[in-house]
């Protein structure tokens, strides 16, 4: 940017509030764009729903639901790879260290830094048990990469889960847990006046405008809406 050049950056870019704050000012005072890149914004699910809330199918939006659901003890305890780096932030620090994979399809459905804005966040963890345990397992079979690592404590609670509100009023539930024994999520879920849609498996559901009893379980997506829908991307 200091070059006149417009960048695109991994995560993280920055670990500090401070260095945020040196990539926001350096970008407005270059006028040279900073673009986070978040290759889950670009699923075809995520593009599709991103249509679909442009068009209104889902009416006024209300909530959103995020996540990264990931199992990675084997990875994070490893001596070589992620290992090297990722295990590191939860031996020092609690809290979501991985957002963007949920929160960045659910930022841009509400055109948040557009039309809206994330306004308050609160935030808390489970404690910490899974990855201990996957260690100690480990090492009581034998594991000599494990029993080298049994003098670490882990601060990170298992799964944090974040509440935000935007200046709009809607709510996104975000949630992190890279250590407990579960299948992979982002959740992806987005919610409003007229229906909602789900991910992991892909499935709608839409108010059919009867003010009666209506059904409760939701559909599966039809090829009529994938046509009607997919983004051209």
């Amino acid at each position: 940017m200091e070059h006149g050049h417009h960048a695109a950056v991994e995560v993280p870019a920055a670990t500090t509030l401070e260095d945020c704050w040196k990539l926001v000012d350096t970008s407005e005072r270059t006028r040279r764009h900073c673009i986070i890149l978040e290759n889950c914004c670009y699923g075809e699910s995520e593009l599709m729903v991103l249509q679909m809330v442009q068009n209104g199918v889902f009416g006024e939006i209300t909530h959103g639901e995020a996540a990264y659901i990931h199992d990675l003890r084997g990875e994070l305890l490893r001596d070589g790879g992620e290992g090297l780096w990722r295990r590191e932030p939860h031996k020092t620090r609690d809290g979501n260290f991985y957002p963007t994979h949920g929160l960045g399809p659910v930022a841009r459905y509400m055109e948040i830094n557009r039309s809206d804005r994330f306004s308050h966040f609160v935030s808390m963890s489970s404690s910490s048990k899974s990855m201990q345990a996957y260690r100690d397992r480990g090492a009581a079979e034998g594991d000599a990469s494990m029993k080298s690592k049994q003098s670490e404590t882990y601060k990170a609670g298992d799964i944090n889960t974040s509440l935000i509100k935007t200046a709009q009023g809607r709510t996104v539930m975000l949630q992190h847990d890279v250590v407990s024994p579960r299948p992979y999520t982002r959740h992806n879920m987005i919610s409003g006046s007229s229906g909602a849609f789900a991910d992991f498996p892909p499935r709608i559901f839409l108010d059919n405008g009867a003010t009666g009893s209506m059904s409760h379980d939701w559909q599966t997506l039809d090829d009529a809406t994938k046509e009607k829908y997919t983004h051209p991307l």
